[in-house]
């Protein structure tokens, strides 16, 4: 059964009376999470306000249906959402007769402008998802001269707010995953714990900046990695971030991979 509802009555979901509000770190205000159980939806998410213009949404939630979600025309900020768990994600772009797929290992890019869509949740899941939010003045304090322009390779991300926004997908790299992991799995609080996820994440829009500067120069090479192969790779990954002190041999590193 697919349930069909608009994005302000999906998100009435997470303001049932159910929900309540957690702490990951006490003595940071600008870090809080809440947890939520809807008729619909249930889960929990944690906002974390860093510098002026950049915050993080990291949210684990179960959709008790099959969703499909329309959002209405808006204008949205430069966006990078992973789905570090979950199914396959279908994102319909209506004006522009455009349709994205997103799943697990693979991230969704949308720029700065106007945008319409509307997420189909194949699965009801559980979902993991880690997103980025970065307002355009974030990326132009970068430049390194007073006009504050973006090079030409970079324009397409910061589109006039008339304009349709810039979007595609991608799939998360290795090293991209290492990061995301480094900041799921930060132990500091407070202002240490702030420095340290906050260089990770400028680490992280490095990492995406290039591969994107990649793309619209034509040096990007497509993925020939197939699924299963990728999914191998992750595992791989996973068991040595779980094992940084005493690794395994290679050969049973190479057992445990099944490679």
């Amino acid at each position: 059964m697919t349930v069909s509802l608009s994005w302000y009555d999906y998100r009435d979901q997470f303001k049932a009376p159910q929900q309540r509000e957690l702490h990951f770190d006490p003595i940071d205000k600008q870090d809080i999470t809440r947890q939520y159980k809807g008729q619909l939806v249930e889960g929990w998410m944690r906002w974390i306000h860093l510098r002026d213009g950049i915050h993080l949404l990291i949210e684990k939630t179960q959709n008790l249906d099959r969703l499909l979600i329309e959002c209405p025309e808006t204008v949205w900020r430069l966006t990078w959402t992973f789905i570090l768990s979950g199914k396959q994600i279908t994102v319909d772009f209506p004006s522009c007769r455009d349709t994205l797929s997103i799943n697990k290992g693979g991230f969704f890019l949308h720029g700065h402008g106007l945008v319409q869509y509307s997420y189909d949740f194949t699965d009801p899941g559980p979902f993991f998802f880690f997103t980025i939010y970065v307002r355009p003045d974030v990326l132009r304090s970068f430049v390194d001269d007073a006009s504050e322009e973006l090079p030409q390779v970079f324009e397409h991300l910061i589109r006039p707010n008339e304009r349709p926004c810039y979007k595609r997908a991608g799939e998360t790299s290795p090293i991209m995953n290492a990061l995301l992991q480094q900041i799921l799995q930060c132990s500091y609080q407070g202002l240490t714990k702030r420095m340290y996820i906050e260089g990770k994440v400028i680490e992280l829009l490095a990492l995406l900046m290039e591969e994107e500067a990649d793309i619209h120069e034509g040096n990007a090479q497509a993925s020939v990695l197939d699924l299963d192969y990728r999914d191998r790779i992750h595992y791989a990954q996973e068991i040595l971030i779980k094992n940084l002190s005493s690794p395994p041999s290679l050969m049973e590193f190479a057992r445990q991979v099944g490679m």
